[in-house]
């Protein structure tokens, strides 16, 4: 099994306790969208997203999204959620990743990049040497490139927990209090 570095994990983004991105000083959540963000062909940003950006804007820190996906499908939803993103970021390399974040002026150390996958969000996260968080995904539905690493992703994923390498367990909303 090749290395990779969890730092956090969670079940959803959208049940981390927004404080806990505060407490980390980040600037910049970087979020996959496919099965992070959102469920997979969704071109409208759902409720639980836009609440997530309002609350994370309220608190000085801004969503941005990276997407292996074509622009015709990140381009829609991220306009409708009025963010900043990266499609066809090729994130098993990480250059595309590297030069937009030097072109926005985002230090690497100021992000909590967050995924549903290891093959390809914790490893450009990895070799961008940034802080990661995985979530499971949202649906069991993937798109086509997705669903063709999903077996291996979730082979290396139990073997990881096994060896308690799931990095923390993020802190949750506390509903009801």
């Amino acid at each position: 099994m090749k290395k990779g570095k969890i730092d956090f994990h969670c079940q959803s983004i959208y049940q981390v306790d927004p404080l806990f991105f505060k407490e980390l000083r980040i600037k910049y959540l970087v979020v996959d969208l496919d099965n992070t963000l959102s469920v997979p062909h969704l071109k409208v940003p759902s409720l639980d997203s836009v609440n997530l950006k309002n609350t994370l804007e309220k608190m000085g820190i801004t969503l941005i999204v990276l997407s292996n996906n074509f622009p015709y499908r990140v381009r829609p939803y991220c306009q409708n959620l009025g963010v900043t993103y990266l499609s066809f970021s090729l994130k098993f390399f990480a250059f595309r990743i590297r030069g937009f974040l030097k072109k926005k002026q985002i230090k690497i150390e100021e992000c909590l990049f967050a995924g549903d996958q290891l093959i390809t969000d914790m490893n450009y996260a990895n070799k961008l040497k940034g802080r990661f968080l995985l979530t499971e995904p949202l649906v069991e539905k993937d798109n086509f490139f997705a669903a063709l690493t999903r077996k291996k992703d979730a082979k290396r994923r139990r073997l990881m927990k096994e060896s308690n390498q799931l990095g923390l367990e993020c802190p949750t909303i506390k509903r009801g209090a």
